[in-house]
């Protein structure tokens, strides 16, 4: 089933953004929304509040793009306090982007959202998903939870560093609260819990169920993807190998503190950091460099003592595309030092 890519959202009038990459024509880019909606105000969402519909903002904001011609992956992360400018509105939080729409018109905050990544970094991004905390908790639990590798302690859900099952509630908790860090740390659990929800969803007995599911858990989300689009890329990603996925996000390295003139706290971009980070995200990757990957057999021992510390290492490197042939104890559980 091929894989149609549809027309690029037009840009509109506004100020010229100095972080607008050149991005070759050949990645499908879906922008995937996680939205703080909760269960009792998704009941109310259509009460009117002073003449204003009540409302979700974009708790997380994710740039999936495929590369149709090679068959690999690019992911972006966003913070959700980058201050840009977003079509028709003007200057504020990206994660107010699809508010602004909403307010004005029901269901038209997936292309604002659109519109502003175009006019801002030049993604001419094709599809949007949209769900809030329901809808991922349902689906999480539809696909019989997520076991997710838990790098640093998480005090909210008693969690240690290694690997955990976790169900949708659970899941929920561990990528929306902060719990003392920061949104850099939240898109870093963010990225972790994609990653596990990648591997376990897109198997051959999941991908046979699309239809079925795509009726049961059609309340769960929002879309503009057609269900034989959801199928191609779902067959697509089979065939992925782990080191033809990246992830990168917009971080501390590109962006600055910043109180706009109304007061608020954000984080201003650093426009020329932030294009030369899409430019290498979407550069050609060096053929070289994979085919060695291909190649590496790696056992993991752990001899530092710290619980399930051989399945995050083991983890880690599969994600690299590293073949993991064993893991386990080291002789001693001493060692100072990674030993390779």
């Amino acid at each position: 089933m091929p894989t149609i890519v549809p027309p690029s959202p037009a840009l509109v009038e506004g100020p010229q953004s100095g972080m607008q990459a050149t991005i070759p024509d050949k990645y499908l880019h879906i922008i995937l929304l996680g939205t703080d909606l909760r269960p009792v105000e998704r009941i109310h969402s259509d009460i009117s509040i002073r003449g204003k519909r009540n409302v979700s903002r974009t708790d997380a904001m994710i740039v999936v793009s495929l590369d149709l011609e090679e068959n690999e992956v690019r992911v972006l992360n966003f913070p959700r306090d980058l201050y840009v400018y977003i079509p028709e509105h003007g200057y504020n939080r990206i994660n107010t982007a699809a508010t602004w729409a909403e307010l004005e018109e029901a269901g038209s905050g997936g292309e604002r959202v659109k519109q502003t990544l175009y006019q801002n970094f030049g993604i001419p991004v094709h599809y949007y998903v949209k769900m809030d905390f329901e809808g991922f908790v349902n689906i999480v639990n539809a696909l019989g939870g997520v076991d997710v590798d838990v790098e640093c302690p998480y005090p909210l859900l008693e969690l240690e560093p290694g690997i955990h099952h976790l169900d949708g509630a659970e899941a929920l908790l561990y990528v929306h609260k902060r719990v003392g860090s920061d949104d850099f740390d939240r898109k870093r659990r963010q990225r972790t819990m994609m990653m596990a929800l990648w591997e376990q969803a897109l198997t051959p007995g999941i991908i046979a169920k699309l239809p079925q599911l795509w009726v049961t858990l059609g309340d769960s989300f929002q879309t503009d993807l057609p269900l034989e689009q959801v199928i191609s890329l779902a067959y697509r990603g089979l065939q992925l190998r782990p080191q033809d996925i990246e992830m990168t996000s917009i971080g501390d390295k590109q962006t600055d503190h910043f109180v706009t003139p109304e007061g608020a706290w954000v984080l201003k971009p650093r426009e020329e950091a932030i294009r030369e980070l899409l430019e290498d995200l979407y550069a050609p990757k060096a053929e070289t460099v994979t085919e060695k990957v291909d190649k590496v057999r790696v056992q993991v021992l752990n001899g530092s003592g710290r619980f399930q510390a051989e399945e995050l290492a083991a983890t880690a490197l599969r994600r690299k595309g590293l073949k993991v042939i064993d893991k386990g104890q080291a002789d001693q559980q001493d060692y100072e030092e990674t030993q390779i």
